[in-house]
């Protein structure tokens, strides 16, 4: 009784705040996915907001380091004496003075500092720039897989509510045939459990699908609470029929790949570092120029007024003799910089061989999985046929038949799983290549 009225308070709830509105349907399309995901996604804004930075950086290194600093000083200050000389009530006379100048400092030579300096802030602007590039078609390739993954539970989905509707249908006709005794009530009952498994499965991939748009929303930078509906692909199936080079492959990766590009642009950015840390050693010579004037009033003598101009110009010579082994230390952990970048580009270059010969062998797996699964559709709705045809005229069970749904149901499942595996495999195969498309 506490159940019922439990439930009877729930619906009566919900029936007096009236049906919720349903949310209107976002289509997308991948491109539209993509342009979405490029604005929201935030490895996308980190690695944009990094470039953005060492753009920043460029300046002030390059033609900043090339022009003189410039200083504007001002300086006002206020003295009072008592004075029982020049007035006779011995009250405070007070003098100001005030004093400006403008300096100039330009760094002839500091051993090339500057200069490596300069190098290095263009050189890591090329490498954010790789990096942000990188960055992208990476995510491209992860919005990608989530596209995919949306349309196979989709199709996954929908073949499961045909096996399901084909086996009610069959249980329909089981019923009707024992209601009039011409089929043994076991058979009803297994064909029963049937249902209950298909029904079963129907839930699990209504779930799938559900969660697959969830992840896609929150991938692109969406309310993971939008109904989204996604156009399919073009997905064109048996067209790549040429075995793919390795060598070739591997050629072009190393031309494009953003990743081996930024790293190569590390390694010339720490040997730039390292030629100014031993700039150290050098000797520094500036020069500087500096122009000042001062005023100053005491109203208790008129013989106290006074005004000073000067113009200063002049060259710095610094020779550093000894800083606590700072420079020496620099030197050291700049090298050490050098080398871990060298082995970097090394490593990222075997990665890149890695990259694209797994691609290469998931592209053909795939391209093989399609045409298996095909040929397997064909057989399993055949065998489904003669096992209907079979057990219609008394020579088949009703086993035989349930087994041969269940497995055109499982080979249209895998001719879905191959042909998207096949879409998902040419993004990797793009991306291994560095050609992966982020417009």
């Amino acid at each position: 009784m506490l159940r019922k009225w439990l439930w009877s308070a729930v619906l009566g709830t919900l029936g007096m705040t009236g049906p919720m509105t349903a949310q209107e349907k976002r289509v997308l399309d991948i491109t539209e996915a993509l342009q979405i995901a490029m604005k929201n996604n935030i490895e996308v804004i980190t690695a944009r907001n990094q470039y953005n930075s060492a753009v920043a950086n460029v300046l002030p290194q390059t033609w900043g380091n090339n022009l003189p600093t410039v200083d504007l000083n001002a300086t006002y200050s206020r003295a009072d004496e008592k004075s029982t000389i020049y007035t006779n009530s011995g009250t405070k006379e007070s003098a100001n003075s005030y004093r400006y100048s403008i300096n100039a400092d330009y760094v002839v030579f500091d051993g090339f500092k500057k200069y490596g300096d300069m190098a290095q802030a263009r050189l890591d602007r090329s490498s954010a720039q790789f990096d942000f590039d990188n960055t992208r078609q990476s995510v491209v390739l992860k919005v990608y897989e989530a596209y995919v993954n949306v349309l196979k539970n989709r199709q996954l989905l929908r073949i499961g509510e045909e096996n399901l509707k084909r086996s009610e249908e069959q249980l329909k006709r089981l019923e009707e045939r024992n209601r009039l005794g011409a089929q043994i009530l076991s058979d009803v009952y297994k064909q029963k459990v049937q249902v209950g498994t298909d029904k079963l499965a129907l839930n699990r991939a209504k779930n799938n699908l559900n969660t697959s748009k969830a992840s896609l929303n929150s991938l692109i930078g969406l309310d993971v609470n939008t109904d989204i509906e996604l156009k399919e692909l073009n997905v064109e199936i048996g067209t790549e029929s040429k075995e793919y080079d390795f060598e070739s492959a591997f050629s072009d990766a190393l031309q494009n790949r953003r990743d081996y590009q930024s790293s190569i642009k590390k390694l010339e950015s720490a040997r730039s570092a390292l030629r100014s840390a031993r700039g150290g050693y050098w000797p520094t010579v500036s020069a500087f120029a500096t122009y000042s004037w001062q005023d100053a009033f005491a109203p208790w003598s008129a013989d106290e007024y006074r005004q000073n101009d000067r113009f200063n110009i002049g060259l710095n010579f610094t020779m550093p003799l000894f800083n606590g082994f700072r420079t020496g230390a620099a030197v050291i952990q700049a090298d050490q910089s050098v080398q871990t970048a060298r082995s970097n580009v090394e490593n990222t270059k075997r990665l890149v061989a890695l990259d694209v010969k797994v691609a290469l062998l998931n592209l053909q797996t795939a391209l093989e999985n399609v045409r298996l699964s095909e040929e397997n559709v064909k057989s399993a709705k055949e065998d489904l046929r003669l096992a209907t045809e079979r057990y219609n005229v008394g020579a088949g069970t009703i086993l035989d038949q349930i087994t041969a749904n269940t497995s055109y149901a499982t080979a249209e499942a895998n001719l879905i799983q191959a042909t998207y595996d096949l879409q998902l495999a040419r993004q990797q195969y793009l991306l291994a290549i560095g050609k992966a498309d982020v417009e």
